[in-house]
């Protein structure tokens, strides 16, 4: 347990705002797209809260003649779920060089700090972004084989590790990582519990890894390195990660611990449209059975275009361009759309379906924006992401590599909770294994 995991005479953090900036304002942003804000969050006492959510429709209603019986009351069906809170955090370090100059008279050290703390900033929401797409499982990508140094990624199938391998493994040395066991999460890789991607060949899909990748074989997968045994607990794969829109959009998995296969729980499902893995090319004819099937199943029975949002992969959203643009007209004052120029969106039956560069591939999510919301902590009410502090300072004295005493650095800690639900999973609908193509202009 870390020394400053909690950092108070009554165990409890207390906090520094580190920054305003809410991922909802970031412009480009998942959140931006779905007009969502993290200030408008659910807040819970605790890391996980019990909340009743309903499972199935009112039944209870009915004709009458004239002095006729009134209808058999017919409740709603309601379940137990779990709302969880998932906490992240960000460590920056700060030599004793750095700190000196921090304090001297003209503040030298003021630029090396606002990049440090920047970038960290910076990674902080790409990770919250990340996690707000993914299905919480935190898995990026499935091994194939090894052989030395170097691992050969499995894009076969119609997973989301083999489908989008480099959404996310995308730069080499950006990020430090695990290869894990898929069924009990213990670390695969003899040569060390972590390692960095020196390089990325996409075309062979083999990424070169700083140790020797020995130990790691096929079906484990890729995932950040939180520290030793941070995937596994109790003989079982766990995920510190919170649970984004490809947890919420789904209709056989277990969300919020509700088991959506259970039959008992059909109102709990989002309504997907698949294809068995087998990608096909989009047509109208897809796009208004989803509509069709989402408008039915919602809880207003419509699709209205102020309430939803559709996302897409880049080349998703070219291949709807593609089934579109034979359709477009133009007036001489307008702009065609040609290309990537012009529209931030396409028209969907009236929805906004927009392109995402970390959208998943091969697919349309398809959500309703006022059914997504935020988990926060129940004390807290200004920004989620703060600096730790103690004090009344935010630098902390790192502790020596080895033995007792200090090194000559101090530690700056970014910390917060988050989590991301929805309690209308039949609100929401994803229409998968659509064929990405090039642009046809």
């Amino acid at each position: 347990m870390s020394l400053y995991s909690s950092a108070s005479d009554y165990a409890k953090d207390t906090w520094l705002p580190v920054y305003a900036h809410q991922l909802g304002e970031a412009e480009g942003s998942l959140l931006k797209l779905l007009g969502l804000s993290t200030d408008s969050r659910v807040r819970v006492e605790g890391r996980t809260f019990k909340m009743k959510v309903k499972t199935g429709d009112d039944h209870g209603f009915g004709m009458m003649t004239q002095g006729g019986d009134f209808p058999a009351p017919g409740d709603i069906a309601s379940d137990e779920a779990d709302l969880e809170l998932h906490r992240f955090a960000d460590t920056i370090k700060f030599d004793a060089h750095e700190m000196a100059l921090l304090d001297s008279l003209d503040a030298a050290a003021a630029p090396i700090m606002q990049e440090k703390m920047s970038s960290s900033r910076q990674r902080v929401l790409r990770e919250l972004e990340r996690q707000a797409i993914m299905d919480g499982t935190g898995a990026l990508a499935k091994v194939a084989s090894e052989v030395g140094s170097v691992i050969t990624l499995d894009v076969a199938g119609a997973e989301y590790t083999e489908r989008n391998p480099y959404t996310w493994i995308d730069d080499p040395l950006r990020s430090v990582y695990s290869c894990v066991d898929p069924t009990d999460g213990t670390e695969q890789t003899t040569a060390a519990d972590s390692f960095t991607i020196t390089a990325i060949n996409e075309a062979t899909n083999a990424i070169t890894c700083s140790i020797d990748t020995g130990g790691a074989a096929a079906g484990d997968l890729i995932v950040n390195y939180y520290g030793g045994d941070a995937w596994t607990s109790g003989g079982a794969y766990r995920s510190l990660e919170m649970d984004g829109l490809l947890a919420m959009i789904d209709d056989g998995n277990t969300y919020m611990g509700l088991n959506r296969a259970t039959g008992s729980l059909a109102f709990w499902r989002s309504t997907v449209l698949d294809n068995s893995g087998t990608n096909r090319a989009l047509t109208e004819t897809l796009i208004h059975e989803l509509m069709n099937k989402t408008a039915r199943r919602s809880v207003k029975g419509s699709v209205l275009p102020s309430e939803y949002v559709g996302l897409a992969s880049p080349g998703v959203f070219t291949s709807y361009h593609n089934l579109m643009s034979t359709g477009i007209r133009y007036s001489v004052s307008e702009r065609p759309d040609i290309g990537w120029g012009g529209r931030p969106f396409l028209d969907m039956d009236g929805v906004p379906l927009y392109k995402h560069i970390s959208a998943p591939r091969n697919q349309i999510l398809l959500v309703h924006k006022d059914s997504v919301g935020f988990v926060g902590p129940k004390h807290d009410h200004s920004s989620i992401v703060k600096f730790l502090d103690r004090n009344g300072s935010i630098f902390f004295q790192a502790n020596a590599a080895t033995g007792t005493g200090y090194s000559d650095a101090a530690y700056a800690m970014i910390t917060g909770w988050i989590g991301m639900y929805t309690e209308r999973p039949r609100n929401h609908a994803r229409l998968d294994d659509i064929t990405e193509t090039a642009g046809a202009y």
